[in-house]
């Protein structure tokens, strides 16, 4: 993954910087640069505040946070998926082994899905209208039905070709939802503070989604198994510990649908997309609040 990303870093060097000059009636040093050139601890004090008052703006959206919070939810369940998914596939269905190692098998069913859903997402919301009300509402049926699709798995898949086959369609649905929800960060901020937008949904999700979702799993899953184990039939009690395991994290994904559900309503009745007068409006707010709109 590494070598596969060198082009990228190399582009990123190499590429003529451009200018984030969105307003170009705004000239001058922005308060990012004066910051800089402050040096040392009064500078990274200067930087913080800057931060937090970028932070500030951009949580004051109220469908920005619900779409937030539905996003890490849904982590929660991917992340699960994600870590336990082929050591949970190798104790429900043993066989998986004649098609290769589960990793092996999962990690592809995983890959496919991701690029067959990531495009199918964006497709389905260029043909919606692309706007945060419409990409909030695909992501919570996308989910949905995807949710719907991985339970029907856990309770009726006997062999392990229908559970690859019903696994590989919820996870397509499931992914679908990359796209939409990349507009619901971006497009309910002001122009300038977008990639600052992007940035908090990406740590947020990680530092309440996926990377706590899967411990807490583990142990669900030992506890659980533990319960089962009375019958000390140990192949037994490490399936029906796994798939009670991946329900619970399923309708941890499920609440997701609840917050983007929420946030869809805020937006119909409340929100709507800023026009470039508007757009120049939340600049003011912007730089009311202290900020740059310089883009430096």
């Amino acid at each position: 993954e590494g070598a596969m990303m060198m082009p990228l870093m190399a582009f990123a060097f190499l590429v003529p910087i451009s200018s984030l000059d969105y307003w170009p009636k705004h000239k001058g040093v922005g308060a990012v640069a004066a910051a800089q050139n402050e040096g040392g601890f009064k500078s990274f004090i200067s930087g913080l505040g800057i931060a937090l008052r970028d932070m500030r703006l951009i949580l004051s959206n109220k469908v920005y946070v619900l779409g937030a919070v539905g996003y890490c939810m849904y982590s929660a369940m991917m992340g699960v998926y994600a870590y336990w998914g082929p050591k949970a596939g190798q104790a429900m269905y043993p066989d998986v082994e004649k098609y290769g190692s589960a990793d092996t098998v999962f990690g592809l069913v995983t890959v496919i899905a991701g690029i067959i859903g990531t495009m199918l997402g964006g497709f389905l919301l260029d043909k919606a209208g692309v706007s945060v009300a419409a990409s909030l509402l695909l992501c919570a049926v996308m989910t949905l039905l995807g949710c719907i699709s991985l339970l029907a798995t856990l309770f009726f898949s006997h062999t392990v070709e229908s559970f690859i086959l019903a696994m590989t369609l919820g996870l397509i649905l499931i992914f679908s939802i990359q796209g939409p929800i990349n507009i619901v960060a971006m497009w309910t901020t002001p122009y300038i503070l977008r990639p600052f937008a992007c940035a908090l949904y990406t740590v947020s999700i990680h530092v309440f989604g996926d990377v706590p979702s899967a411990p807490i799993a583990g142990m669900v899953h030992d506890r659980l198994y533990n319960t089962y184990n009375k019958t000390k039939d140990k192949a037994l009690s490490d399936d029906l510990a796994w798939r009670r395991t991946l329900e619970l994290a399923t309708w941890v994904g499920v609440l997701s649908i609840i917050f983007w559900m929420i946030g869809f309503l805020v937006q119909l009745c409340f929100g709507k997309k800023l026009d470039p007068e508007e757009e120049e409006e939340q600049e003011g707010r912007y730089e009311s609040l202290g900020g740059d709109s310089n883009g430096v």
